[in-house]
């Protein structure tokens, strides 16, 4: 995908040098343009190395380990929201136009994650039934800088640049629960649930930067307006998380009450993962959004 942007891009330059030709207006703000409608997003190679989760059991001051074999999908995780913006053009050919947009979108993931399966770790017959959830709203400021090709007089377009993206706010909503029952009457359950507005903690980079890419067909109601429908993409070039990079450490926990040090066979081995709320460190934006707007001709006198 990003490398398929930059060919597109070079490909509109290139095939733009035939348009060339001498304006009066080639510098000058040609029309503005308002659109808005709603976006699906979600963050690429969003599953984390380490999938242990630490929580800290404050009222005794030690540390709690659980592991989430979560799965996640690109097409499944979907965040829907909504991305509007108002923008300006700049003709720079017959055929080839400047644009620059400041828009307002929501980018995250929405993961709801579950599972039962046998409990192999024990010789009782047993079950493990786990649920990880991750609700992350991102809200940004979005500074598209395209570049778009006229098709023709065909009325269709594309549109190739990069973008810029400073983080508003963000907000997770998760829930981590396990259950572990087996036939013999053992039953073991932990449940941790959270809706916090994560922005004082920093985790989620302020700023943003990828590629932008669109196509669409526009329709000309008069000399002045013109309404457009398009799709568009952004694809992140960042790693979402500013503070960490999936950091990690081995510790050794008790495996039941009677198990001492040297004991191989009753301590079990954890892995401490720093990461992006349970998720990699190391996951990108990627969204898309499909976008009504109309466009105003400030030349056309």
């Amino acid at each position: 995908m990003k490398y398929f942007s930059v060919i597109l891009f070079t490909i509109m330059l290139a095939s733009s040098q035939n348009d060339l030709v001498a304006q009066n207006n080639w510098h000058k703000i040609n029309r503005i343009i308002m659109n808005a409608g709603p976006n699906a997003s979600n963050l690429i190679n969003s599953s984390a190395p380490h999938k242990t989760i630490v929580y800290g059991l404050y009222s005794t001051g030690s540390t709690h380990f659980e592991e989430y074999q979560y799965k996640t999908s690109l097409t499944e995780d979907i965040k829907f929201g909504f991305e509007a913006g108002l923008g300006l053009e700049v003709m720079l050919t017959e055929k080839l136009n400047l644009i620059l947009f400041i828009n307002y979108g929501t980018r995250g993931i929405d993961l709801n994650y579950s599972s039962v399966e046998l409990d192999l770790s024990s010789s009782t017959p047993g079950t493990v039934e786990q649920s990880f959830e991750r609700n992350i709203t991102n809200n940004y400021l979005l500074v598209p800088i395209t570049i778009r090709r006229q098709i023709g007089n065909s009325g269709l377009f594309l549109d190739a640049g990069i973008y810029t993206g400073i983080l508003l706010s963000s907000k997770v909503r998760s829930l981590d629960k396990k259950i572990v029952s087996h036939e013999s009457g053992y039953r073991y359950e932990f449940q941790s649930q959270n809706n916090i507005d994560y922005n004082k903690l920093d985790l989620t980079r302020k700023f943003d930067l990828g590629f932008s890419l669109g196509i669409g067909y526009e329709y000309h109601i008069s000399k002045i307006w013109a309404i457009n429908l398009g799709i568009f993409s952004n694809i992140g070039l960042l790693t979402i998380d500013s503070k960490n990079d999936n950091e990690y450490n081995y510790s050794l926990r008790p495996n039941g009450l009677g198990a001492y040090p040297g004991d191989q066979l009753n301590w079990i081995t954890e892995v401490e993962s720093k990461n992006y709320y349970g998720l990699n460190s190391n996951a990108t934006n990627v969204s898309l959004s499909l976008k009504v707007g109309v466009a105003y001709n400030l030349s056309s006198n």
